[in-house]
């Protein structure tokens, strides 16, 4: 189909990148949102959401660098369209801009916390198992044996018995 007047005219003015543009801005508030439900979790301790929802920040992540490979970063297209657009279309790219840099510095903070916090509570629990004798951290690990009215060890297949 041929373009017409109007699809060549919104070409020259730099629409195809303000469409990535407001794509790119709506991925990155998802993993906002992502981060801010990921603060809650590590908060909270909820190890198999956390897990759950990595899951779904690294198919996002990959979407986002997916359109990062394709657009190029957004200085070196926006050094490129910003003179093409009209006042308020530049004044809505730049909003967009804005957005999507004080997310990404968020989410990174955020991690960086989150990050912290999960170190902290690993050295805790390292040095809880430090503190445990070896003996008695393998027996309560694995249910020490029973004994039978004599005395002796029984087994786990002797106790199924």
């Amino acid at each position: 189909m041929a373009k017409t007047t109007s699809d060549r005219r919104s070409e020259q003015n730099g629409q195809p990148f303000l469409d990535r543009l407001q794509q790119q801005a709506s991925l990155c508030s998802r993993l906002g949102q992502l981060a801010r439900r990921q603060r809650e979790l590590v908060s909270k301790e909820d190890t198999q959401s956390l897990i759950a929802l990595l899951g779904d920040r690294q198919k996002l992540t990959d979407d986002l660098t997916t359109m990062y490979e394709g657009f190029g970063t957004l200085q070196e297209q926006w050094d490129n369209v910003k003179h093409t657009l009209d006042q308020g279309d530049r004044q809505h790219a730049e909003t967009l801009i804005n957005a999507v840099r004080s997310t990404i510095h968020n989410v990174i903070e955020s991690d960086v916390k989150d990050a912290g916090l999960l170190e902290v509570r690993k050295r805790g629990v390292a040095d809880a198992l430090q503190a445990v004798p070896t003996g008695k951290a393998v027996l309560s690990a694995y249910g020490a044996p029973g004994r039978n009215e004599s005395g002796v060890r029984l087994n786990k297949m002797d106790q199924q018995s």
